[in-house]
């Protein structure tokens, strides 16, 4: 066969067979292309309406908590709105899904059924709130909300995940067609080098001098210098050689070039001193953005730092090591690229001839700017999640029942007090944490969720990891498939402020109630004082005359001596009510208690008796108060007499004074207790205490455990409202077995102590020969105090009411004092002794009255400097203040 033949042959076989692979290639890069494509279509697509979907459900949520908090109906309306809204956004995110979903479907309707329960939630709440339950409004978005919220953004998690599986399947398989590819790019060139060699040894006698050239520009092309050129020209069979070689390297080249702009990825090449010496369409773009170059004044020009400058400067540190150490370098390169980042996974390889001698690097990135971005917006979410989380007290769990692994949100971890770098407790483990009493049912409500699929939801106390006792509320969902419970994840509140609250609350409104309860009792007995006070007065006064008629008839002025005492013990009972009510008059002073304590210690010692042990334990820096000494005094005998009275068979009392500050905490936690410095009065016995009923009721008036004749039930009644008047706050420490305690808490005052006066002794009355007219609309008081003020030795003029009062002093040359009644009919006391007091300037004037201290105050009569009796008043205590009156 001649040689024209032979090597047409020869070369037709060649060229067949570069063909048929570089088809191989074209096809390989046409099917990477398309994968590239399907995975930003379907995958990609997905993934960013999953994304978009996620953070829908956590605005909603924002407005869920907004309309639960807000009473305004036109914000909550606005708020549902932007919800609907958001509704509308996240239904064409759930048709793209739908469109481009590969697989699953069951994934992508669960959570549009979960997006619908947010949904609907939303409409609950806002429903509520616009009602105005508030109250019912917040616990449902902090319930419901906050479970359908949790459970939606886990089925839209799935959702990403499954698309990302499916991301990461059209990659490996992109991968596995540029490797195809790239094989038979290298095959085509090595058949062309064997060819080449094995059609040079054939014919080497026959062309040996012609095809010298021939063979130095094949040895150079495959050497990959794709510039060289075969000059030699002929008509022979070798020119007809070398023109085919001249077309088949011009087909390599153009093959090659066609491989390497076929990759959607940006490719380069680089040789042994990292120069350029080709570049892709992608690789192209991005070295025009960095140098603003075109391509043709790149390659062969430029070195890989400098056209493809990342902002580390990586690419270059890559294809260094790379050529120095011979092994594929990897790394994440971050471009300025079309006005934004772009990240790459660049991947960086030798470039061999064919004797196995480098000659070059080349370089294939991966785009992973989306995947980055994803991960970006993940870290995000969790940390939102994380942050409202810390912020509500709302902690979030979860367990694969599976391998049984756990995990908890930041905020459990903060909640529970763990270190967050130590794995969460299994189950069982942590049902322990909780108080003894709650484990059984706590066990119970998981197996019932786990097999049952019973909504998990208690509120229990448990102890964190450092000790501390605090309440939470835990809810919880089972994911199953196939009927199998295969997770269990939920929500973790703190709820211990809220507990607290709610137990301070209730004390409140039980003192606030008990405070309620004894103004009313108060009340009633004051608004009764007066006329008990008018009785008391007419039976005193007419007792009194008689007695200063009954001399000689013993046996009558006896009787008429008990009647007396009788009616005297009646006005203490009365002006124990008084007491009770805070309706007394004070006689104010400045003095310690310690001082009152110690005047009186020596009588209450006669009074506890020789069985029962005194102790006294003064503070000598006790501060001062500002009360009446009696009323005080009457406290300090009361609380000693019912300490006695509790120890029948003996024990001991404690008197103690002190100085205390009581601060918000206290006061809020104490209804009638105010903040600020006070005076602390205690009285403590070791007796038998009392239990919680009883002390509920010990201040109630005529409540007593005595029996029946040992007691009217008055004295502690007395105790308080004398206590209350004086601006102070009394409280008891009591339990069965422990003995009682009486804290007295006074404000101190920073006035200087004055001296207590010592009681004054009682006068034989005195009287006088002036004249008084007396104002008195009570007849028969009217009637007796007139009598006995003429046994004094006055010039009684008696009126029934003003406007009688004023014309007995129109037609009397001289009128010394008047006394007269503060409230009356028609004409107030106050106003006739104005109108008395224009006529006649030098007139005294003296008010008696039976009403409380807080009535007589509305009538300006307990003004300073003026004079004033309270009834029922003994004949030498209405002597005296007449005759103290008229003598000033």
């Amino acid at each position: 066969m001649k040689l024209a033949p032979r090597l047409g042959l020869a070369f037709g076989v060649m060229l067949a067979l570069l063909v048929g692979l570089g088809l191989f290639a074209l096809s390989q890069m046409d099917a990477l292309s398309r994968l590239n494509a399907d995975l930003y279509e379907h995958p990609f697509a997905v993934k960013g309406a999953a994304l978009a979907v996620d953070a829908s459900i956590v605005k909603i949520n924002n407005h869920i908590n907004v309309m639960s908090d807000s009473g305004d109906a036109n914000a909550i309306s606005a708020e549902l709105a932007k919800a609907a809204d958001l509704q509308r956004q996240v239904k064409e995110h759930f048709r793209i899904i739908h469109e481009r979903f590969l697989g699953h479907p069951s994934l992508r309707l669960r959570a549009e059924e979960r997006f619908t329960r947010l949904m609907a939630v939303a409409r609950e709440v806002a429903a509520l709130a616009g009602a105005g339950d508030l109250e019912a409004a917040q616990a449902k978005a902090k319930g419901e909300g906050v479970a359908a919220t949790m459970e939606a953004v886990a089925a839209m998690g799935r959702v990403r995940a499954f698309a990302e599986g499916k991301a990461a399947e059209f990659f490996a398989a992109s991968e596995r067609a540029s490797a195809q590819a790239m094989v038979a790019v290298w095959l085509a060139m090595a058949v062309a080098l064997l060819t080449g060699l094995a059609l040079t040894m054939l014919f080497a006698r026959s062309i040996v001098l012609p095809a010298k050239e021939i063979a130095a520009a094949a040895e150079a092309v495959a050497g990959g210098d794709l510039s060289r050129r075969i000059g030699y020209h002929g008509d022979d069979e070798i020119g007809q050689m070398a023109e085919s070689l001249r077309r088949m390297l011009a087909g390599v080249i153009g093959e090659g070039q066609s491989i390497k702009n076929g990759f959607t990825v940006p490719f380069w090449t680089a040789d042994k001193n990292l120069a350029l010496t080709f570049m892709n369409q992608a690789a192209a773009a991005i070295a025009s953005d960095i140098t603003g170059l075109g391509p043709e004044r790149i390659v062969g020009r430029l070195t890989v730092s400098e056209a493809l400058a990342d902002e580390a400067g990586m690419v270059a540190v890559l294809a260094a090591d790379c050529l120095a150490s011979g092994q594929k370098q990897q790394a994440e390169v971050s471009f300025n690229h079309a006005g934004a980042r772009t990240i790459l996974h660049l991947t960086t390889s030798r470039l061999l001839d064919q004797n196995g001698l480098v000659i070059g690097v080349m370089g294939v990135g991966v785009d992973i700017t989306a995947r980055r971005q994803a991960e970006v917006a993940l870290r995000q979410r969790e940390a939102l999640l994380n942050d409202v989380g810390a912020l509500a007290r709302i902690g979030g769990w979860e367990v694969d029942t599976v391998s049984g692994q756990g995990k908890w949100t930041a905020a459990t971890y903060d909640i529970c007090e763990y270190d967050p770098g130590q794995p969460s407790p299994p189950v069982d483990e942590f049902v322990e944490s909780y108080l003894p009493e709650y484990r059984a049912g706590i066990a119970s409500k998981i197996k019932n969720l786990m097999e049952l699929d019973q909504p998990l939801l208690f509120e229990a106390q448990f102890v964190t990891a450092k000790g501390n006792l605090k309440w939470a509320r835990v809810q919880g969902r089972a994911e199953r498939e196939g009927g199998r419970c295969t997770r269990i994840f939920g929500a973790f509140q703190d709820i211990t402020e809220q507990k607290r609250a709610g137990e301070e609350r209730k004390l409140l409104e039980a003192q606030l109630r008990q405070s309620q309860k004894m103004e009313a009792i108060g009340t009633l007995a004051g608004g009764v004082a007066h006329d008990f006070n008018n009785i008391l007065s007419a039976i005193i006064g007419y007792v009194e005359l008689a007695l200063l008629d009954s001399a000689g008839d013993e046996a009558l002025r006896g009787n008429l001596e008990q009647v007396l005492k009788s009616s005297w013990r009646a006005r203490d009972l009365v002006a124990q009510l008084l007491a009770y009510s805070r309706k007394q008059l004070l006689s104010m002073s400045t003095f310690g208690l310690d001082e009152v304590v110690g005047r009186n210690e020596a009588m209450l010692r006669r009074i506890v008796g020789e069985d029962i042990d005194l102790e006294v334990n003064l503070s000598p820096f006790t501060g001062v108060v500002r009360a009446d000494v009696s009323q005080l005094e009457q406290v300090l005998l009361n609380l000693v007499a019912n300490a006695r009275d509790a120890m029948p068979t003996g024990g001991k009392i404690t008197l103690e004074t002190d100085n205390v500050h009581l601060d918000e905490n206290y006061a809020a936690r104490h209804a009638e207790a105010t903040v600020g410095p006070h005076v602390m009065l205690a009285v403590s016995d070791n007796g038998p205490g009392m239990d919680s009923q009883t002390q509920e009721r010990i201040f109630d008036p005529f409540f007593t455990t005595k029996g029946a004749g040992k007691g009217t039930g008055l004295g502690l009644a007395m105790v308080y409202g004398i206590v209350k008047q004086h601006g102070g706050s009394i409280y008891v420490y009591s339990e069965p077995g422990q003995g009682s305690t009486f804290k007295i808490y006074l404000p101190r005052v920073t006035a200087p102590s004055g001296d207590l006066a010592e009681p004054a002794l009682l006068a034989q009355p005195v009287g006088g020969h002036e004249t008084i007219l007396l104002v008195e609309d009570d007849d028969v008081v009217r009637d007796f105090s007139g009598r006995m003020l003429e046994r004094l030795g006055y010039v009684v003029l008696a009126a029934a009411d003003g406007d009688d009062a004023l014309r007995l002093a129109a037609s009397t040359e001289r009128v010394d004092l008047l006394l007269t009644d503060v409230i009356m009919p028609r004409m107030s006391g106050k106003e006739l002794a104005r109108r008395l007091s224009a006529q006649r300037p030098e007139i005294k004037v003296l008010y008696i009255s039976g009403y409380t201290d807080n009535v007589i105050a509305h009538h300006g009569v307990l003004d300073a400097g003026v004079a004033f009796l309270q009834k029922p008043a003994a004949l030498h205590a209405l002597a005296a203040k007449v005759r103290q009156v008229l003598d000033a």
